[in-house]
């Protein structure tokens, strides 16, 4: 099953005329479990380590982690209660004063049950305000065993209740798979007695009617939605991928949103790169801008295909992965899968036109070696970056980095988390560190984009691993860079 990567996203939720009103905002907590070192080498510190059983989440990867009131939740494809379908968990100290005492409490906050009910969780996004409803969606279950969005509201007492906001059907306007984390669509109401309604905007892959590649569709909430209570949501598709060698992709993972509404994500497959099997094409960049304030459509552009080489010669990426961003400068960045000189994945950046131009360009802003050149940088970064306050991009690989092979996989390496520092004129190349290399013990195969905290006195990380060779159930981890 493909590794969705994590992209928490916040909303806040305001009083407004004596109705809660909800307003997208950026990710952004100050203060997270402890205070962060000066000058330090970085450190890594397992904060729970899953056990390889059903009762216990397991493998995080995908939908991993979303952090309230002092707490992590994790989503788990894998382990719960109900015939190993995967769980959401929540991870807290157990004394308060002292939170580097590990490992933390575990508990469980929800458990996929199928048959009928939701099972195999894929993403999270959070809602800050009020009780404090966690969004995620799972691939399957639901009645037409088509993938459902879940809500978890963490009440008050730190209890959860949980309900099912949304069925996937794949029939007609409803797709069916639903993959990658929810982004915050356009809201309305909330002024001279209009009813607040709020959307998503969410990735599917499958569908019994046109599109055969997925397809962009939007969540939309009841009027004057309560999210202290169960109500049902609905679907419409904005964009259907139709043709595994169309130039608009094939297979989205999960979105990003830009300060103007805008809405960019990448496609695993398709484009008019020369890619080959069963599903060709190399990948996709695109973009959604909704309809005006009149009303309207949404409209889609394609933006970019990547190919095996560019015009100028340069090796380019190959099958983008889920956690494309917009970053400080207003460009895209992400990262690919595979491609580039040495094949091992590459992170991109896509520039904006210049002023009187349409055209996006693409460049490599690093090119992973693996083992090529005894780097041991990591191979296969499929996670996407994170970006702090300074600029500098965070992310992980999925293996590659220490000489190790702990689980006899074709790939070497565990994986590693990396840093990217932006250069500064007039230099032009960007600096790549190797902030930790996995060893098993400490956790293997990060498979979640981190999530990142600009604490006071810099950068903490919070991220998992899907393997481990403690308890093979996977970890969750703070890196300190």
């Amino acid at each position: 099953m493909y590794s969705d990567q994590h992209r928490a996203t916040l909303v806040r939720a305001e009083r407004h005329g004596g109705r809660r009103r909800i307003v997208f905002t950026a990710a952004s907590v100050l203060a997270i479990l402890v205070p962060v070192p000066v000058a330090a080498a970085p450190s890594l510190l397992t904060l729970f380590t899953f056990n390889s059983h059903a009762l216990d989440g397991m493998r995080p990867q995908g939908a991993a982690i979303a952090y309230i009131n002092n707490a992590i939740y994790a989503a788990t494809p894998y382990g719960g209660t109900t015939s190993n379908h995967g769980g959401v968990y929540k991870l807290k100290p157990k004394l308060q004063s002292a939170p580097l005492v590990v490992p933390w409490k575990e508990a469980l906050a929800w458990s996929g049950a199928p048959p009928g009910a939701a099972y195999w969780p894929t993403d999270i996004t959070t809602v800050r305000g009020g009780p404090m409803p966690i969004f995620f969606t799972t691939a399957s279950g639901g009645p037409a065993d088509s993938g459902s969005i879940m809500q978890t509201d963490v009440l008050p007492n730190g209890t959860t209740s949980n309900f099912q906001i949304h069925n996937f059907t794949g029939i007609g306007s409803d797709p069916a798979v639903p993959v990658g984390a929810l982004t915050p669509g356009p809201s309305s109401g909330g002024t001279n007695g209009a009813p607040v309604q709020f959307s998503f905007v969410g990735a599917a892959w499958g569908g019994s009617s046109a599109p055969v590649c997925g397809s962009i569709y939007v969540l939309a909430s009841p009027p004057n939605p309560d999210l202290a209570q169960p109500s049902t949501w609905t679907t419409s598709i904005l964009h259907p991928f139709t043709q595994p060698k169309g130039a608009d992709g094939c297979l989205p993972n999960d979105m990003t949103r830009d300060k103007d509404g805008t809405i960019y994500g990448t496609t695993m497959f398709g484009g008019t790169g020369d890619g080959a099997g069963a599903l060709p094409g190399l990948g996709t960049v695109f973009a959604l801008t909704p309809p005006p304030a009149g009303g309207g459509s949404w409209v889609f552009t394609s933006l970019y295909s990547f190919q095996n080489t560019r015009a100028d010669g340069s090796w380019d990426g190959n099958y983008p992965t889920p956690g494309l961003i917009v970053g400080k400068d207003g460009n895209l960045y992400g990262t690919t899968r595979d491609g580039g000189y040495y094949g091992n994945g590459i992170v991109f950046k896509l520039r904006r036109p210049a002023p009187g131009q349409t055209a996006w360009t693409e460049t490599t802003v690093y090119d992973f070696a693996g083992d090529a050149l005894g780097t041991g940088d990591g191979i296969h970064p499929q996670t996407g970056v994170v970006q702090d306050k300074q600029g500098v991009l965070y992310g992980v690989t999925y293996s590659g980095g220490a000489p190790i092979n702990p689980f006899g996989l074709t790939a070497p390496g565990a994986g590693t988390v990396f840093s990217l520092t932006p250069p500064t004129a007039p230099a032009k190349t960007w600096a790549e560190a190797v902030l930790w290399r996995f060893t098993g013990t400490d956790g293997a195969y990060p498979a979640t984009r981190p999530l990142l905290f600009n604490g006071v006195n810099g950068t903490v990380l919070i991220g998992a691993t899907s393997f481990d060779t403690v308890k093979a159930g996977g970890t969750v981890y703070r890196l300190v860079p």
